[in-house]
């Protein structure tokens, strides 16, 4: 186990992030690491999202740190949440997005509930699906939008929301495939609905504050019919249209959001 390699932080409400130096590499100040969030319950522990590059010994790391069984979620099929996923006995993704895992986590590949060829089993992960660890339950919610499979994790009690790539600072849509804008809002407001104190996103390493849902709403609607910024993809080349705040990335307050120009004006019908 390479456990030098791996080191945890803790949070209020016995949250963790596991990460490692390789992972915590900032391209520029205040941007984006990758980690694996982590909760202990009586029983067993929640883990978040698996990094890339696979680092062997995560899940022993984490299995050793806890003294519990670990169950891996998936909060969607892209490539930085999967990395680490083969270490794991039990990964738990929305079906809908097995085949983008399948695909390599960039391109998709095969039908959407296909898995094949992955050193691992997935098993489904629905709305409203339950994770018991114990003394501490959190539940699946769908937001379809970075991905068709993008999910949140919701524990009630605390009001913690872990939320993947859907409900963070930077918000990359429609990079892998393609949701009406109108299905992602829908998504936001029924999250906006929920007593929210904290949301742990993927990419910091920092509780983000609880609105973040209807931030990213009120951005979208303030903000996405006006901009003339572009980002340009650096997977396959597309224009998209970028909301940006004037805050740096160091700060809380800094908000991006990137949408495929010749796509964000479609309506509901117009999904594929």
């Amino acid at each position: 186990m390479n456990k030098d390699k791996f080191m945890v932080k803790e949070f209020p409400e016995e949250v963790f992030s596991v990460s490692a130096p390789v992972w915590m590499t900032r391209g520029k100040k205040g941007g984006a690491i990758m980690q694996t969030w982590a909760v202990c319950g009586s029983r067993c522990v929640l883990a978040v999202d698996s990094p890339a590059p696979e680092i062997p010994g995560l899940r022993e790391y984490i299995e050793d740190i806890f003294q519990k069984p670990a169950i891996m979620i998936n909060t969607h099929g892209h490539i930085d949440h999967i990395g680490c996923n083969r270490q794991f006995s039990e990964v738990y993704m929305s079906r809908k997005d097995w085949n983008l895992a399948a695909g390599g986590g960039i391109f998709r590949s095969g039908k959407t509930d296909t898995a094949g060829g992955l050193p691992y089993k997935l098993n489904d992960m629905p709305e409203g699906k339950r994770f018991s660890l114990g003394d501490r339950s959190f539940t699946a919610v769908s937001v379809p939008g970075h991905t068709a499979g993008s999910m949140v994790l919701y524990e009630q009690e605390t009001g913690i929301l872990f939320g993947g790539d859907a409900i963070a600072r930077r918000i990359l849509y429609g990079l892998s495939d393609w949701t009406p804008l109108e299905q992602y809002k829908s998504g936001l407001r029924k999250i906006a609905g929920l007593h929210i104190t904290k949301v742990c996103s993927a990419h910091d390493d920092f509780p983000l504050p609880g609105n973040m849902a209807e931030r990213i709403l009120e951005n979208i609607d303030k903000y996405l019919p006006y901009t003339e910024k572009v980002w340009t993809s650096p997977v396959d080349g597309r224009i998209f249209k970028q909301i940006v705040t004037e805050a740096g990335e160091e700060s809380i307050d800094y908000f991006s959001f990137v949408i495929p120009a010749d796509r964000c004006e479609e309506k509901e019908n117009e999904s594929i």
